[in-house]
């Protein structure tokens, strides 16, 4: 039996994030029996409903600003680092852990057995050996430290971080993502990484989370991070201001999908569209996930 941990999710106050994060509260709910906090990032304009939503289904939602603003470009991962220094300021986060997670993740098992220590997941297509992110690295004196990185830091969200280490670690994030000459989407964990070696903090590599790059791959990871897509399906098709729990969107057929992540993917969208349809099953999720962490 792992760790226990408080679950955070980064979002922004945006139609097409705030979907993602109604799904992923739904699936912390029903998966593991846990009520998120999520960070919301507001640029301008009132609180979409969404948020408003998980709110009802017991998800504490903390309002922050934009950190989008990197000396290069708005760059809006910049926001997870703002929402590790909103949370390591919060009263409910001052013991245990949190897992630290983007809102295009979903959970497909019962349990996370995470050791008792920092953690992140394996992106085995981080190469720490580019120029560009060995610069970054002999700016803060660590760049004979590198081709460790490459071997045993390709790690990313979900992070499971030690709440007493929120600060320190949010703090040298930003600093090493800020210094970047060049950026990326990507950069984000590039940062992560240098930041840890810089700090001296050990990481353990989980292999929990599987990506849907090919979504009929069986299901045999604990979370599943949608951030691909295919002629059937995609979240970038939802960029418009669409949203997948909508009832008057279609749904892909399932036929032959059942055990893959495409199947527990779509599952999941099915499942939060009947919840809407009964608010009073919000309530039940909240009841629920409480009565599983006493």
């Amino acid at each position: 039996m792992g760790v226990d941990f408080s679950i955070v999710v980064s979002s922004e106050n945006s139609a097409y994030l705030a979907w993602q994060t109604q799904l992923f509260c739904f699936s912390a709910l029903t998966r593991l029996g846990k009520c998120p906090t999520v960070v919301v990032h507001r640029a301008n304009g009132s609180m979409r409903p969404e948020f408003e939503i998980v709110r009802d289904w017991g998800c504490r939602v903390i309002e922050a600003p934009s950190y989008s603003s990197h000396p290069l470009a708005i760059y809006p991962p910049r926001n997870e680092l703002g929402s590790l220094l909103t949370i390591a300021d919060h009263p409910d986060f001052c013991d245990g852990y949190v897992l630290f997670c983007e809102p295009d993740m979903l959970f497909a098992t019962r349990s996370l057995d995470y050791p008792d220590e920092l953690c992140g997941g394996c992106h085995s297509y981080l190469n720490y050996s580019e120029v560009r992110i060995r610069d970054v690295a002999q700016r803060f004196g660590v760049s004979g430290q590198v081709e460790m990185l490459g071997a045993n830091l390709m790690v990313g969200l979900p992070y499971l971080i030690p709440t007493h280490m929120l600060p320190r670690i949010a703090q040298r994030w930003i600093e090493v993502l800020d210094s970047f000459a060049e950026l990326k989407w990507i950069d984000i964990m590039y940062a992560f990484g240098i930041a840890a070696v810089i700090e001296n903090l050990p990481i353990k590599m989980t292999h929990l989370m599987a990506d849907n790059f090919n979504p009929m791959k069986p299901l045999d990871c604990s979370i599943i991070h949608y951030c691909y897509g295919d002629a059937q399906w995609s979240k970038r098709a939802f960029k418009n201001g669409r949203s997948p729990l909508e009832r008057t969107e279609p749904i892909p057929s399932l036929e032959g999908c059942s055990g893959t992540i495409f199947g527990e993917l779509y599952k999941q969208i099915r499942e939060v569209r009947a919840c809407a349809q009964l608010p009073f099953l919000g309530r039940l999720l909240t009841r629920a996930a409480r009565m599983l962490n006493k």
